[in-house]
C-alpha cells in the first residue's frame, strides 16, 4: 500500500507547479490530503504513546519534548512514511 496519494498529486501537478512558482515571498506550495486516508489512520493507530519507555524525554526550562531516534522502535507504518517521503 502506498502511503502517498500519488494519483491526487498527479492530477494536480500542473496547478501545483504554477502555484509554486507564483507564491510570494518565495516559491512554496501546500498539498492538502497528500497521504492516503488509510495510511493516515494506520500511522495514527500505530504511533507509540510518549509515555512508552522507548522515548527520550528532553526537559529544560524552555522546552519539554520527546525524541525517538532508534529506527527499529518506529512502527512499520511510520518507517514506510519516512522512506516514501525521502524518495526523489
Amino acid at each position: 500500500m502506498g502511503v502517498i496519494n500519488q494519483s491526487k498529486i498527479d492530477q494536480e501537478i500542473g496547478d501545483l507547479n504554477k502555484s509554486y512558482h507564483q507564491n510570494k515571498p518565495f516559491p512554496s506550495i501546500y498539498i492538502d490530503s497528500f497521504l492516503t486516508p488509510q495510511s493516515i489512520q494506520k500511522i495514527h493507530d500505530d504511533f507509540p504513546d510518549v509515555s512508552n519507555k522507548i522515548w527520550t524525554h528532553y526537559v529544560h526550562y524552555n522546552e519539554h519534548k520527546h525524541g525517538l531516534t532508534k529506527w527499529d522502535f518506529l512502527p512499520i507504518s511510520v518507517q514506510d512514511l519516512i522512506t516514501e517521503m525521502s524518495q526523489p
